[in-house]
């Protein structure tokens, strides 16, 4: 195994990701949003997944993301979206999230995210453990009266 292999795995992921936010569309599902990243896995040479695809449509940054694919909530010009993909080979992986705004200028929610994001980049080092950065992150949240969200919670 090398690191380029690695590297590999996660510039085909980041092109997984690209192709299925060009065709996201009004009216979509989460059901048909997971379906075309299914189909786009095999042109960036990938034939399985780590974790499934994880689509997930918010119509307000107050509402809490759920795991669950549904056929019921639909993209709507507004909306945050969150994909989460993971897609594999039998010899590495890659990992692409993102969340945004569809359609729409930023929310102020992701805005202050991105904040938190660049403040805690900025702290980071090669020095630095994970658990230090979580603190920093959450001790950033917590004085702008805000929580961080676990992966357990989404």
């Amino acid at each position: 195994m090398s690191v380029d292999l690695f590297e590999d795995h996660q510039r085909r992921a980041l092109g997984l990701l690209r192709a299925v936010v060009a065709e996201l569309a009004p009216g979509q599902s989460e059901e048909v949003i997971t379906t075309i990243a299914r189909e786009h896995r095999a042109e960036h040479g990938f034939d399985r997944w780590l974790a499934p695809p994880k689509v997930l449509l918010s119509p307000r940054p107050e509402t809490r993301l759920r795991p669950v694919h549904s056929g019921a909530r639909t993209l709507q010009p507004g909306d945050l979206v969150t994909l989460d993909l993971s897609p594999a080979s039998d010899v590495a992986f890659g990992r692409a999230c993102v969340t945004w705004c569809y359609q729409s200028p930023d929310d102020e929610l992701l805005v202050k995210a991105r904040q938190a994001v660049m403040g805690t980049c900025g702290y980071a080092s090669k020095h630095k453990t994970v658990g230090e950065l979580w603190i920093f992150a959450n001790t950033w949240a917590l004085n702008r009266q805000m929580k961080l969200a676990r992966a357990a919670d989404i």
